[in-house]
């Protein structure tokens, strides 16, 4: 590590001044991360109050977090850096989380230099060529700011692999370009059998960061829809039972007697396929699964953020009460909106300026309005009335 090191002179911006004292106390003292039964934590100061992470219900310390605690639902950095792409699944931890220490407040030009080994097996390297491109190893970073559980990486610094720079981070200084999109390094290719040396580098930032290399196995859309649907649904019952949840409040004047909101995908503007959310929202509303998955693919901003609420969704529920809505939804010519009631009980609403057909010869639109202001359904004995009613 010490020769990788001292190739960092000569690689830095000649306005810095390298001070290995302020490199990652975790990476110069190999001070490894603590684990045991109920906590698991980056342990920069091991002592001091605790909190629980909602994902693997393991307790880290306060003061090894700091702004990261802010976060609500609550996800430790380690849990984060595995969520960050659900498309992109760690199959395997290469290198456990590790921590690019803060500067001194006083001295912000100095850097900051975190260092690990990766020991690249045969086995390994085998496997990946094997996969034939859907295996990757991946470096990924957080900050640690109590702001987001985005991928992000130093605002200036370097990436070195074996010396050599694999990446460079710096903050656009034209203030019109466009935001940095900060993504997982892939560096598969630039690896070496046997020992590698990774070191990550900032300067001119304040910020604490933990990085970690997983080999990741690279999902395609349908392989991500497919897992969601055989292993994340809630019955048509736990449906029922969330929207009671929602709609109810300790205080009873606050419960309203019904909520509307649109049957359409907020991204493909039809009729939601499979009902999905994330499962930490807290509203009714769902978006189309397909829709949404194939959209992150595509999206380099904003990614796996929920439509709706525009929180974070890297794990989705879907639901099937709403699923079982939707295919009645199916038969009712310009369905467009639902209201749900406080009780489970819903209507399904229709747009009175959606029928509108093309006539050809005339090369115009004719508006086509039913007269009928509500439409009623035979009543099944097993569930609650349902009505389809026009709306302007």
């Amino acid at each position: 590590m010490t020769e990788n090191r001292a190739k960092v002179y000569d690689l830095l911006p000649k306005d810095l001044q390298y001070v290995p004292k302020l490199s990652s106390v975790s990476a110069l003292n190999n001070k490894q991360s603590k684990e045991t039964d109920e906590i698991k934590c980056l342990c920069i100061n091991d002592q001091g109050e605790l909190i629980k992470c909602t994902k693997c219900n393991k307790s880290q310390h306060l003061k090894c977090i700091g702004a990261h605690s802010k976060l609500k639902p609550y996800i430790c950095p380690a849990c984060a850096l595995l969520k960050i792409n659900p498309l992109d699944f760690p199959a395997e931890s290469l290198v456990e989380p590790w921590v690019v220490q803060q500067n001194i407040e006083s001295f912000p030009w100095f850097i900051s230099c975190a260092e690990r080994i990766i020991e690249y097996k045969n086995d390994t390297k085998k496997s990946i060529e094997i996969g034939k491109g859907k295996i990757q190893i991946q470096i990924r970073c957080l900050k640690l700011d109590g702001m987001s559980y985005t991928m992000t990486w130093p605002s200036n610094g370097l990436l070195l692999v074996n010396g050599k720079i694999a990446m460079k981070f710096e903050i656009p200084a034209n203030i019109n370009a466009k935001k940095r999109k900060d993504e997982p390094l892939n560096i598969t290719t630039i690896l070496n059998s046997g020992s590698n040396a990774i070191s990550l580098i900032k300067y001119k930032d304040p910020n604490i960061y933990v990085a970690c290399v997983y080999i990741v196995w690279l999902k395609s859309e349908d392989e991500l829809i497919e897992e969601i649907y055989n292993t994340s649904q809630i019955s048509v019952e736990e449906g029922k039972d969330f929207i009671k949840k929602i709609l109810h409040s300790n205080d009873e004047d606050l419960v309203p007697d019904s909520i509307r909101f649109s049957l359409k995908c907020p991204f493909t503007y039809n009729l939601l396929e499979i009902p999905t959310r994330g499962v930490n929202c807290n509203h009714i509303q769902c978006f189309n699964l397909p829709s949404y998955i194939k959209m992150q693919r595509a999206s380099k901003v904003n990614r796996w953020r929920c439509p709706i609420c525009k929180g974070y969704v890297y794990d989705m529920v879907i639901d099937n009460y709403l699923a079982q809505i939707m295919k009645e939804c199916q038969l009712i010519e310009d369905a467009e909106k639902l209201e749900i009631f406080s009780n489970a009980g819903y209507k399904i609403l229709t747009s009175a300026l959606a029928n509108k057909k093309k006539d050809k010869n005339m090369n115009v639109l004719i508006k086509k309005q039913d007269e009928q202001n509500e439409i009623e359904l035979p009543k099944k004995k097993t569930r609650e009335e349902i009505e389809y009613i026009i709306i302007d």
